[in-house]
């Protein structure tokens, strides 16, 4: 039993970036400080399990030492939701993996949870009963199923995004500003005949799936003539950081012709 207990320690600390969310693997507290050294087989094995299930990249482990200095980290007590979202913004993170390990009586426990950092809310729990070490290569890979299942996936929409678009009538700057709750509120400036800047604005809505974006969005009384709707609908493709997407939308609202646009987020 010394020798399982002499492994089942507390995690090291890492971070992990997954596909739909950023994930920050923090020390496990244990009773036994003398296990802290055999730590890294443990990590090893859940962040191994993470890449598997997950499609998880570890990043490097300076970065949460940097953090761990700035705010002097403790495990105890900082499971309130303010301190969990300091350190979610400090790390970039969506979520975060803590536990316990009890070494104290037999068998050895480990409680671990995830918890998401927006909302302080915990999104998986588990408790793992340890006699041999083989028990934790066993338990190990569902429960870290389990975290990537109940990860929220992010909505890459939500933002205020920027886009030009060109016509034979006119060009066109988009300003649009995408919510979580679906609406969206769109201002699109050009210049009149005269040379002279106009712009109008008005709330809408928009959805996405997999595949298709779509806008609706009615300027009653707007000042651009030819531009009194938007009804968008057009498959989307983000690039590599989500920091941009493709469309094809009428380029303006007298013409039946797509122009691809891209928009680009600005915050």
């Amino acid at each position: 039993m010394k020798k399982l207990l002499s492994f089942v320690t507390i995690f090291f600390v890492m971070i992990t970036v997954v596909t739909a969310q950023t994930v920050a693997v923090f020390d496990f507290t244990c009773d036994e400080e003398s296990f802290n050294e055999k730590v890294v087989v443990m990590t090893d094995l859940l962040c191994h399990q993470l890449v598997q299930d997950g499609n998880v990249t570890l990043v490097e482990r300076k970065n949460l030492d940097y953090v761990k200095q700035e705010l002097n980290f403790q495990m105890e007590g900082w499971t309130d939701p303010a301190t969990v979202k300091e350190i979610g913004k400090m790390l970039n993170v969506d979520c975060i993996i803590i536990g316990t390990v009890s070494t104290i009586t037999s068998p050895t426990y480990i409680t671990a949870r995830m918890i998401e950092v927006e909302t302080g809310k915990i999104l998986h729990s588990a408790k793992m009963n340890l006699n041999e070490w083989t028990d934790y290569e066993k338990k190990l890979p569902q429960f870290a199923k389990d975290c990537v299942a109940k990860m929220p996936i992010p909505d890459y929409f939500v933002g205020t995004w920027q886009c030009f678009v060109s016509s034979d009538l006119a060009d066109y700057e988009y300003h649009i500003q995408l919510k979580e709750s679906g609406k969206c509120s769109v201002t699109i400036y050009t210049c009149d005949s005269a040379g002279n800047e106009v712009s109008q604005t008005a709330n809408g809505t928009y959805s996405h799936d997999k595949d298709f974006f779509r806008l609706n969005v009615n300027f009653r009384g707007g000042s651009i003539e030819n531009l009194k709707k938007l009804a968008w609908r057009s498959v989307y493709t983000f690039n590599e950081n989500k920091t941009s997407f493709n469309i094809l939308v009428p380029a303006d609202g007298t013409t039946t012709a797509n122009t691809r646009i891209t928009l680009v987020k600005v915050d």
